[in-house]
């Protein structure tokens, strides 16, 4: 039956996770973060599991979009396909920004008061990681970071 992840066999975890982040993933989904993650938290996901395995799984994206480092993945062949195929739709930097996201609301868990605050806190951050991408593919943009008159950087 599989060794047990906190209240959750192995089984029941990866289903849950595959529910989780195959839809949290996407950048569209992830701008309706409250829904997500309600509907999320319904099935019996313990959101300090899903938070982490959210961080986990911007990591394997980041790790997906270098042929390189694809192989960092333990995933079958059919599943690193699919990370490789997502992972494009992320810059380099909103993944590292993701896993940092991820990483304090993961940390800070379980010490606060309000630990789904802290999930949906970082559920928010990580909405405005993909809202200024989302505006820019609208205005016809680049994936870039837009440029001021004289060729710097803003943000």
């Amino acid at each position: 039956k599989g060794k047990l992840v906190g209240k959750y066999s192995e089984h029941e975890y990866g289903i849950m996770e595959s529910i989780a982040l195959g839809k949290i993933h996407d950048r569209r989904f992830i701008n309706k973060h409250h829904s997500a993650f309600n509907e999320i938290v319904k099935k019996g996901f313990d959101p300090h599991i899903f938070i982490g395995g959210l961080g986990n799984h911007f990591r394997d994206l980041m790790m997906a979009q270098n042929p390189k480092t694809l192989n960092l993945i333990e995933v079958g062949e059919k599943t690193k396909s699919k990370f490789a195929e997502q992972s494009q739709k992320w810059s380099a930097q909103q993944l590292i920004d993701g896993i940092e996201i991820c990483n304090f609301a993961d940390i800070n868990y379980k010490n606060s008061k309000n630990p789904r605050l802290t999930v949906e806190i970082a559920l928010m951050q990580l909405s405005s990681l993909t809202a200024g991408l989302e505006a820019k593919k609208k205005n016809g943009g680049s994936l870039e970071e837009p440029e001021d008159k004289e060729g710097n950087e803003m943000k």
